[in-house]
């Protein structure tokens, strides 16, 4: 079997430190023990790995000197415990099990509940102890990475665009899941598009024609600019709403906006 003779080369190489002593068995240069795959990482995606490997999958390859976690010149089932051990920390939050918890482990479980096979820590996984992986989860996860910085709803420390669209995507029911009180910028209690609004604003998301904010030209922005030159009380994106950059909203305003809409 080919990882058979893997091994033996192995061994057949790191013997010559016994006949020479200037010999060394060299690692290679992303020698990294349990980072089977190579990435740089050691985490739950090493363990599936290495799992297949030892179960006779002759298809699969890895660094084989980081799958000789103890240094025996041999990858068996004793380096498949050691890896466990090192992966399966029992740290609520760390999905992906590599001792952190992060964006990464909630980006990970997102994966996994939109049906993208992704492998994790179950232990880690299920925050409330139900025995079930589903949103609830990914919430609670989102809660223990919450930074308070409103407008940060994906919790990873950082306000940016990936923020502005998945509040988007919450308000519009395409997400289930974000970070509450980050979401809640008015603090009105209610995340609404008027919260995407105020974020639009604090990360000048500046889209000529988007007065209400939400990312799109379209006729909710008309209706929105008639009731605001009407003296209705809502609230719109001045930047975006000033089409002719004159420093006014006004009438003309709404022409440009109809010429961009219907094409006029």
């Amino acid at each position: 079997m080919k990882k058979k003779l893997i091994a033996f080369i192995a061994t057949l190489v790191c013997s010559a430190v016994l006949v020479s002593p200037i010999s060394t068995c060299a690692k290679t240069a992303n020698f990294l023990p349990g980072d089977v795959n190579g990435d740089g990482l050691v985490n739950v995606d090493d363990l599936s790995l290495l799992n297949r490997y030892l179960n006779a999958d002759d298809d699969i390859d890895l660094v084989y000197d980081n799958g000789d976690i103890n240094e025996d010149s041999n990858i068996d089932n004793n380096d498949l415990t050691i890896l466990q051990t090192k992966v399966i920390t029992k740290i609520k939050g760390d999905v992906d099990g590599n001792g952190i918890v992060n964006i990464d482990d909630a980006n990970r479980l997102k994966k996994y509940l939109v049906g993208t096979k992704v492998e994790f820590v179950k232990e880690n996984t299920d925050f409330n102890g139900d025995n079930s992986i589903d949103i609830l989860d990914l919430q609670l996860l989102y809660e223990k990475l919450n930074t308070n910085i409103k407008g940060d709803v994906n919790g990873d420390g950082v306000l940016d665009t990936d923020d502005y669209m998945l509040l988007k995507e919450y308000i519009t029911g395409k997400e289930k899941s974000i970070v509450q009180k980050n979401g809640n910028l008015n603090g009105d209690d209610v995340i609404n598009v008027a919260d995407l609004v105020e974020l639009n604003e604090k990360l000048t998301i500046n889209i000529k024609g988007d007065v209400n904010g939400d990312g799109v030209v379209n006729e909710k922005d008309i209706n929105n600019l008639k009731a605001y030159l009407m003296d209705s009380d809502v609230k719109i994106v001045n930047e975006n709403s000033d089409l002719n950059g004159d420093g006014a909203i006004d009438i003309s305003d709404l022409m440009g906006l109809n010429k961009i809409i219907y094409k006029e």
